[in-house]
């Protein structure tokens, strides 16, 4: 952890703010995506004020990578995929969907899009565990209030 702080203290210093990373296919079932981490968000962890999506995805990709190294059947779900946020549907009130209808219409369309994002996310899920039912042990690390 010291290594780390030094590391974070002197990038910050060169004015660094953003770590990207790559996240190959076959570790969530996804496809290639990159994670990018806010150097505000490390600093958050280190007092222990919070910690963000972004980082529990590396904490993922670290298993991933020590479980692979072992050969381990252990499989992950995307956590940016099963976050909270992303079966909340906020729509603006100058989305085409609902401009200019009437408050039932409004919110029947929020109450589709919201069965639309709901039912993708159990697709998904599904479908992972499905492709990794030959794993020990499937971990779902998710970020709920």
């Amino acid at each position: 952890m010291r290594k780390f702080h030094e590391w974070y203290m002197r990038a910050c210093r060169a004015g660094l703010s953003i770590i990207t990373a790559s996240v190959p296919a076959n570790v969530y079932l996804s496809g290639d995506n990159y994670l990018m981490l806010d150097f505000k968000d490390m600093h958050a962890v280190f007092r222990l004020d919070k910690l963000d999506i972004n980082l529990i995805s590396v904490w993922c990709l670290m298993q991933f990578n020590d479980a692979d190294k072992l050969k381990r059947p252990v499989g992950f779900l995307d956590p940016q995929r099963i976050f909270q946020p992303n079966m909340i549907v906020n729509i603006r009130t100058d989305d085409p969907r609902i401009k200019g209808k009437s408050k039932k219409d409004k919110a029947r369309v929020i109450k589709e899009a919201t069965k639309t994002k709901r039912l993708e996310m159990s697709t998904y899920v599904g479908r992972a565990m499905l492709e990794m039912q030959d794993k020990d042990c499937i971990f779902a690390p998710y970020n709920f209030k």
